[in-house]
């Protein structure tokens, strides 16, 4: 602010020069600047403090120069006018003291040297003795860099808020003490609130009331802590439902440290908990698949060796972490190199490996461990780890070698069974034959009979060995419980072992009490139990060796004891001894080996006698013992023996129809033997056909078959149709019907019951059994 006239650079002190000197030397020295304006408005003095205000040092000489030569007024400075300061220094020459706004003043637009300036101004009066205003005194202070200051955070305030409506956050400004006077775009975006309703605490009608407490308490924590912090807690969106925020707090402070303001940022956070939740879920549920599967995943870190497994891998493997050397000593010494390699491959080949090993757990056991890995590359191509995935695949292994075992002897059992099964066929294909060749000689006859009866003896008990093994294994045997000797037992068992016993030339030696073994049992099982037990002896001995039975008693318990100097048991086959189809190898002079079932179907019977079953042998071709060790009961009274007798049969009219020619014609000779009048037909249809001619010839009721035996597994009809057909002529509602059959589980007896049979047989048929049901018709 300068003028054009000159005048005394101070003012008059009425002659006194003490004064005027400390006038002059107040106003060169004060701090701040002062220009001494005439009542016209020209500058009559500026002190060091003006010239250093409104020039550098180097114009400020030139500057005062200028502004003292009494060119110009301040009272007629356009850019004085233009900015109002004009009225406000006419108030100050009326004699008012006022104070100017703060305006930036700039020397170069009036033509002089200088630079702007911001300045606010003090403009006081000074009168004279008369009362009147005879100069001005205007004071400046430079503000120059306090507004350069503002505007630059003005500038850095507006540019904050530009970024922080393009954030996705929430965000929002509060002042020190904690009122928020400034939200983002999407805070009122989100809340679906306006800027009315946020002022002052509107911001806690977004808050969740049950939580808003709690947030408010934080709240005041952290502004009388003053230091940033986090905070969690739900918002209200516009549609009225809360999600989760999360909450930065950071406070602006001077360079003094007393916070200004405070910065917030509010996260919409819903979505990552949602994550998290999913990833929690999933990371449980893995971890109960990897422990429910007995399984886990590791890395192996190839620079620091260490190897990191899940969760729970120590209740599986026994061990969560471990060095690679650690995991080496763990893997079984016969897996080592087999499982190296394979992880060198992959290393070599930068590609995965997959082997099964056997593991040392801590305990000692062993486990059995597949194994998968797959080499991590960085990003120059370097491997650095393997991951990977372990199984606990003992139990299947387990399995595996079982059912390999158990496919190797159903093999053997197969083979087993069609050489037993082809063995006595050869016999009577012979018998036959001679039968064909010599009809006439009886004697001849009569042997070759033999022999049939013996090998279709042979086969039925094959069949019948099978058979029971298949019922004591579902539980359907059932025992005729009667008081028993087992000295008889033994005896009658003796008796159908001696032909094989005999036939390899073997010595039997027996050793029994002769007091009396009671016990309660099925008496033909029990005979089964021994007979298989000598036979067992017979077989796996050599041809001429020595068996020995002993029968002993001890305490409550009777003690069948059947020894031999045969081939022996070894070791691997003592714990397998007793399950089906297990067998030893065979030996060149093992001619029959029998199917493996015999001692399993012992251990079976004797086990639901109440009774026990063990073997010993000191190991091969060192003879073997076996025990059958049954419950003795001594209050029970012993019957006496009575043989079997067949009941007297009329002779009857019977119809006989089975596929097998050979079998039907057999058992139509033996029935004939015994004085029936049988008809024997192939097929349901001859049989059929056969009945019809009875009737379209008028045969009286008398000629009608009495007894029809009927095959069931026809070929043009089953057996149970061809009963309901037959039963259904004329004449035949009071014949008897037997079903003749190789089914004979109890499912094929309900079915035969249902078509009408009023019996059902097993092929081949027992004589004596068909014999009583005849007799039962008289």
């Amino acid at each position: 602010m300068t003028s054009n006239q000159s005048a005394s650079p101070v003012p008059d002190h009425d002659g006194h020069p003490q004064a005027e000197e400390r006038f002059r030397t107040l106003f060169e020295q004060a701090p701040f600047s002062v220009q001494l304006l005439a009542p016209d408005g020209r500058t009559l003095a500026v002190n060091r403090a003006w010239e250093r205000l409104w020039s550098d040092e180097q114009h400020a000489t030139q500057l005062k120069a200028q502004v003292l030569d009494g060119r110009f007024s301040l009272l007629a400075d356009p850019q004085l006018e233009a900015k109002g300061i004009t009225a406000w220094l006419r108030r100050a020459f009326a004699g008012e003291s006022v104070t100017l706004p703060a305006i930036c003043y700039d020397p170069v637009e009036n033509g002089l040297s200088g630079r702007a300036r911001w300045v606010k101004a003090w403009a006081h009066p000074i009168w004279d003795d008369a009362g009147q205003v005879r100069e001005v005194m205007l004071v400046h202070e430079d503000i120059t860099e306090q507004v350069q200051a503002e505007k630059a955070l003005r500038d850095s305030e507006r540019r904050f808020k530009q970024l922080a409506n393009t954030i996705p956050q929430l965000a929002w400004i509060a002042d020190a003490s904690g009122d928020i006077h400034w939200y983002n775009e999407r805070w009122y975006d989100y809340t679906g609130t306006t800027p009315e309703q946020m002022l002052g605490s509107g911001w806690q009608a977004v808050h969740d009331p049950a939580v808003l407490p709690a947030v408010l308490a934080q709240w005041r924590d952290v502004l009388a802590r003053g230091e940033p912090a986090q905070m969690r807690f739900p918002l209200r969106g516009r549609d009225g439902s809360f999600r989760p925020f999360y909450t930065v707090l950071a406070p602006l402070k001077d360079d003094a440290g007393k916070v200004l303001q405070w910065f917030g940022t509010n996260t919409d956070i819903s979505t990552l908990e949602q994550a998290q939740t999913a990833l929690q879920r999933a990371e449980a549920w893995l971890q109960q698949g990897l422990l429910a599967g007995r399984m886990a995943v590791w890395e192996w870190d190839l620079k620091s060796g260490d190897v990191k497994f899940s969760a729970d891998a120590d209740s599986v493997f026994g061990y969560a972490s471990a060095t690679i050397e650690q995991i080496r000593q763990r893997v079984h010494p016969d897996d080592l190199v087999r499982l190296e390699q394979a992880v060198e491959q992959a290393l070599a080949t930068r590609g995965e490996f997959h082997e099964t090993s056997r593991r040392i757990r801590e305990d000692g056991s062993v486990i059995w461990i597949e194994q998968r890995g797959k080499l991590l590359i960085d990003a120059q191509g370097e491997p650095i780890a393997i991951h990977g995935v372990n199984v606990d695949v003992t139990d299947r292994v387990r399995a595996e070698s079982e059912l390999k075992e158990a496919n190797r002897r159903k093999d053997e059992f197969l083979a087993m069974l069609a050489h037993e099964l082809r063995n006595p066929l050869a016999p009577i294909s012979a018998a036959a034959e001679l039968l064909r060749l010599w009809p006439g000689d009886e004697a001849r006859v009569r042997h070759a009979s033999d022999i049939i009866s013996r090998q279709v003896r042979h086969m039925t008990e094959l069949v019948d060995d099978l058979l029971d093994v298949s019922r004591v294994t579902r539980g359907l045997i059932h025992l005729e419980r009667l008081a028993l000797d087992l000295k008889s037992v033994v005896s009658d068992a003796i008796e159908q072992a001696r032909p094989l016993i005999e036939a390899r030339r073997h010595r039997l030696l027996l050793a029994v009490d002769a007091a009396p073994t009671p016990v309660l049992g099925d008496r033909t099982r029990l005979i089964q139990v021994v007979v298989n037990v000598l036979a067992n002896a017979a077989k796996y001995t050599p041809a001429g060796g020595e068996i020995a039975l002993a029968v002993e008693v001890r305490a409550d318990e009777a003690n069948i004891i059947v020894s031999d100097n045969g081939c022996g048991i070894g070791a691997d086959l003592l714990p397998l001894l007793f399950e089906l189809f297990t067998q030893a190898k065979r030996t060149p002079d093992r001619s029959q080996g029998g199917l493996g079932i015999g001692l399993a179907l012992v251990r079976s019977l004797v086990q639901l006698h109440g009774g026990r079953v063990s073997a010993h042998s000191e190991g091969r071709n060192r003879g073997s013992r076996f025990t059958v060790t049954l419950p003795l009961c001594r209050d029970l009274a012993l019957p006496r023996r009575e043989e079997a007798s067949l009941f007297p049969v009329s002779p009857k009219r019977i119809l006989l129809v089975d596929d097998n020619a050979d079998a039907a014609q057999l058992l139509g000779a033996l029935l004939e033997t015994d004085g029936h009048r049988v008809t024997i037909c192939d097929s349901a249809a001859d049989a059929l056909n056969a009945l019809n001619a009875l009737n379209i010839l008028d045969a009286s009721p008398a000629d009608a078959p009495q007894v029809c035996i009927l095959d069931i597994g026809l070929p043009d009809m089953s057996g149970h149709e061809l009963a309901r057909r037959l039963r259904a002529q004329p004449g035949m509602e009071a014949a008897l019907f037997i079903a003749l059959t190789g089914y004979g589980q109890p499912a094929d007896r309900q079915k035969s019951e249902s078509a009408g049979f009023n019996h059902h047989l097993v092929k081949p048929a027992n004589l004596r059994e068909l014999a009583a049901i005849l007799a039962s018709m008289d």
